[in-house]
């Protein structure tokens, strides 16, 4: 399983919330398990998405193909890298 931890700094947060509303569409994604998350306590305008994989493979094989296009409703909503951390546990 991959782990996959995303922080983002907000610069227009209903922006931001409009975007997220694209990602609806995972489920459908071969190998996606679920994602939650939500704003940071101590910082109001940080947002913290978690998502599962079934594996790396999977997560690739994403990011490859459907990534880019969904990622692009969210653009200038935030600023920073983005994906803080990615990590594989093990089942």
């Amino acid at each position: 399983m991959l782990v996959k931890w995303t922080r983002c700094t907000v610069k227009d947060r209903r922006g931001f919330e409009r975007g997220q509303r694209k990602w609806a569409g995972l489920p459908g994604e071969p190998g996606f398990l679920g994602q939650g998350g939500g704003w940071s306590r101590s910082r109001p305008d940080v947002a913290h998405v978690f998502s599962l994989w079934e594996s790396r493979a999977f997560y690739d094989s994403f990011m490859a193909r459907s990534h880019d296009r969904l990622a692009a409703s969210q653009s200038g909503t935030y600023t920073g890298p983005g994906c803080v951390s990615s990590r594989t546990a093990s089942t």
